[in-house]
């Protein structure tokens, strides 16, 4: 594989750039291995690593950029949960390219398992909730003519459990946003970090 090679493959696992930043990306490094005279593909590897490593370096650094400017965009506002979300996923598969991967690898199925089993739970207490308001607002419809207190009792039984859920699905979204956003910032920083050290 010499430079063309080399840099066509790049282009490939860039296309999630626009054309006019794969552009400049390519040419960017295309100079840069001039510059530096690399000629054959170990010298170019051995500078740069395999393009798909490098690309993974480049989204992510593009990801974080992006969630930056959307961030200056928007002084008062923190970045959308899109942004970040897709910024954490460039950023563990650009950490998943350096010499530290078993680390990184390990400390992701860690989360994963934590944060998913938080999820399954709350999803499981919410379908509990739902439940519960529902057969009390039946409970209620059905002994409201036979005993207007205790239908009455379970009638607001069950739109209180009802009306606390939907408040706390609120919360929730809240929660699950500020979660994102703290991993986002976290994650940026260990990039950062790793990067630096790695130069």
């Amino acid at each position: 594989m010499d430079k063309e090679n080399y840099l066509t493959e790049l282009a490939e696992y860039l296309a999630a750039l626009t054309p006019e930043e794969r552009a400049d990306v390519l040419e960017f490094y295309r100079e840069f291995i001039d510059d530096a005279n690399l000629n054959d593909t170990k010298a170019i590897e051995q500078r740069l690593g395999n393009p798909k490593r490098l690309s993974r370096k480049i989204l992510a650094d593009f990801s974080i950029k992006e969630v930056e400017m959307q961030k200056e965009n928007n002084a008062n506002q923190k970045a959308s949960l899109k942004a970040n979300s897709n910024m954490i996923l460039k950023v563990i598969l650009a950490l998943l390219a350096t010499p530290a991967a078993l680390v990184v690898l390990a400390t992701v199925f860690v989360g994963l398992t934590f944060f998913g089993s938080i999820g399954i739970g709350i999803i499981s207490l919410i379908c509990v909730l739902v439940l519960v308001g529902i057969v009390c607002l039946y409970i209620g419809f059905s002994v409201l003519l036979a005993n207007l207190m205790a239908g009455i009792f379970y009638l607001g039984l069950g739109l209180l459990v009802l009306g606390g859920l939907m408040m706390a699905l609120v919360l929730l979204y809240w929660i699950i946003k500020g979660v994102v956003q703290f991993t986002a910032q976290l994650s940026q920083k260990v990039y950062q970090r790793l990067v630096k050290r790695s130069n």
